[in-house]
């Protein structure tokens, strides 16, 4: 007798019924596979900064309040108009000699370190020359006011109220991870 089946076809059987069930297997795996969407949830962040103008004894005040749900650099400009530049000075209590055609911002919370200007080493002029902003060197939580920027303008026996302008001006950028607030302004998100 003649044998019908040899070592090579029963290797080829074998790897064929292996096929068809790893065939079969898959299928049935993909067909009862669940294929549920997944959600993701994403929010944007809001930046939402102003400022804040105050009224008191004293004089104006000025300080930017964080209104937004995200933390946030912020920065400030004072342009003034009506006056020489040369002839503003930053100073960090209101003058009592003001005999001159001098207009003096009161700034007292630049020599904290939390403005990033110092009284003293930094004038109006030198600061107009430069980039002309005031930045605030700790990010702004969601919620949080800066020191005041300006606590008062005194104008000097020579300076009429009525020619000078002062306008103030802010920018704000998301605070995110270690950048410092130079780096956010000078390398934005987006």
């Amino acid at each position: 007798m003649k044998r019908i089946f040899g070592a090579k076809t029963r290797l080829l059987v074998s790897v064929l019924a292996l096929v068809c069930i790893l065939a079969v297997g898959g299928t049935m795996a993909y067909l009862f596979a669940t294929s549920d969407p997944v959600t993701n949830n994403f929010s944007a962040a809001q930046l939402d900064t102003g400022i804040n103008d105050t009224v008191t004894e004293a004089g104006k005040t000025v300080s930017i309040t964080n209104k937004g749900d995200s933390p946030a650099w912020v920065r400030a400009r004072l342009l003034i108009s009506g006056i020489d530049p040369k002839n503003v000075e930053i100073v960090g209590i209101a003058p009592s000699n003001t005999g001159n055609g001098k207009l003096y911002l009161v700034m007292p919370n630049t020599d904290t370190g939390e403005w990033g200007i110092s009284v003293g080493s930094e004038t109006y002029a030198t600061l107009m020359n430069g980039d002309g902003w005031i930045y605030y060197t700790t990010n702004l939580a969601p919620g949080d006011t800066t020191l005041d920027l300006l606590q008062g303008v005194v104008f000097g026996t020579e300076v009429d109220p009525n020619t000078i302008t002062i306008t103030v001006t802010h920018e704000s950028v998301l605070a995110l991870g270690n950048t410092s607030y130079t780096d956010a302004f000078t390398n934005p998100v987006g």
